[in-house]
This record gives C-alpha cells, structure tokens and sequence, in this order.
C-alpha cells in the first residue's frame, strides 16, 4: 500500500521559523516606507500651500498677510493664515500633515485651543472647522503699525526678499505660529510646548518624522526635509543672529542639548 506523505514536526517548525524570521525583516521594512510615504505627503501639502501663498501674495502686491491682532489669543482669527488664506484652499485636510496623530480632546475655552493627546498635542484648533498641525513663522507678516508685535524692523512682511531660501516660511508646527529669535531654547522633552509668547521655536521642534527630521516651507516657496538642530541656522527673521546660543558659531556643545535631541546630527 502507497504510504501517505506528510510534514514533520521538525520540517513544520523549520518552516515556521523562516516564515517569522522573514516576518521580523520585513515589517520594519514596511514601517519605514510606510513614514516615508507619509513624509512625501505632508511636503506635498506643503507644496499646495506655496501655491496658496503664492496666489495671496500675487494677489496683493508681494505683500503677505496682517498676521494675529494680539501676540496672544486662541480666538484672534482675524489677519491669521486660516481666515487670510482661505478664499484659496478648499479644504482644511491640506493643513495636517498625515504623521501629526488625530485630535483627542480640547483646550479650555471649549472647542478651541490645542487638541490633546495622551500626555500632549499634535495639532491643533482654533474654531469649528479650522485646524491644522502646521504653522507659520510670524516674521514673515506685513501687520499694520498698530498692530506690529515685538521689533517692526525684523519682520518680512513681503516674498521677494534676499536669500528667501534660507527663510522659513510654514513648517510643521504644534500651533498656528510663533515669532523665534536665536536665543530660543529647545524643549526639554517632547511635550515640552512653547508659550505666549516665547520660545517660538519649540513648537517647531518636533520629532514628527522620525530620526529628528522635520518639514519646512522657506520663503522661495520651496519646500524641504531638515534636521531639528538646523533650526536654529536659518534667518527667522531680519536681524536674526547666527551666532546664537543653540549654534556652532555661537559654541553649543552636544551635551548642551536636552537629552531626546542629542542622537540627531549636530550643526
């Protein structure tokens, strides 16, 4: 009589083995292309909003917008990117990047404010409908006289100013926006958020691409993926002064950093 073939137990757990063991090598594999792809599309919205700008600012003689009524209002709308910009976008999708986690809760007053998570926020809310995790760099605003917050000498105000590629623009962000001065230090650890109204750049210093990378806009309305520690090396403003305490040319060293940032490459 034919025998019946069949697995052994051996040939079944070698089989198991090469199936986890490949397993094991791809799913990280997967992860990354996967925060790759996420990445590719939070520049291309970025991307769609140098398009926006470029539209507003055509639209009034190279000027951008006011900027905030007060340096420090969940509920001052007016003049703000969301409501300046808003006749040139059709949804409020293009203002969250894909790796920014969805909203949990909210800051008091109800419904506006940041949006929590578990132990910190992402992105954030300002109105029914208006949200985003990205933010503007507040120098690069044309806010009339009374209404010019901190020194009226460092702000832009306008797209076609020297060396526009070295300007950030609008970036990955916890809030709508913030001023940043090279004397800003970064956040301690990674709820660590800035407030009214300075540090301005710790809410653009975050690790929300992975390997302590983030996404900028600059003023040429080109769009791309730095290192958190450049931060501190490209002009926020008119008199920004490269030689900072967080810069080379201003002595940091690594073991300056907080602990979280002192992996990522130094500059």
């Amino acid at each position: 009589m034919a025998t019946k073939k069949a697995f052994t137990l051996v040939e079944l757990l070698v089989v198991i083995a090469i199936i986890a063991l490949l397993m094991s090598i791809l799913i990280p594999a997967l992860a990354r292309v996967r925060m790759q792809a996420k990445t590719v599309i939070c520049q291309t919205a970025l991307k769609q909003w140098s398009s926006i700008f470029a539209m507003y600012t055509g639209d009034n003689d190279g000027d951008f917008q006011p900027g905030p009524e007060v340096p420090w209002n969940n509920q001052a709308k007016a003049g703000e990117w969301l409501d300046a910009l808003e006749p040139y976008y059709k949804t409020m999708d293009i203002a969250v990047c894909p790796m920014a986690t969805k909203c949990w809760g909210y800051a008091w007053p109800p419904n506006v404010g940041w949006c929590h998570l578990e132990g910190g926020r992402d992105w954030f809310q300002v109105a029914e409908g208006e949200y985003g995790s990205f933010g503007i760099n507040y120098w690069v605003t044309n806010p009339p006289p009374d209404k010019q917050w901190y020194d009226p000498q460092k702000y832009f105000r306008r797209a076609d100013v020297h060396n526009s590629a070295q300007i950030p623009l609008f970036l990955d962000s916890l809030w709508i926006g913030r001023w940043v001065n090279s004397t800003d230090f970064p956040p301690e650890n990674i709820y660590d958020y800035g407030g009214p109204p300075m540090p301005g750049i710790k809410d653009f210093c975050l690790d929300r691409h992975g390997k302590g990378t983030t996404n900028i806009l600059f003023l040429d309305f080109s769009v791309r993926r730095v290192d958190l520690k450049q931060l501190w090396t490209f002009k926020w403003h008119r008199t920004y002064e490269f030689d900072g305490p967080w810069a080379s040319l201003g002595g940091v060293e690594p073991s300056d950093w907080p602990d979280w940032m002192r992996q990522f490459k130094d500059y």
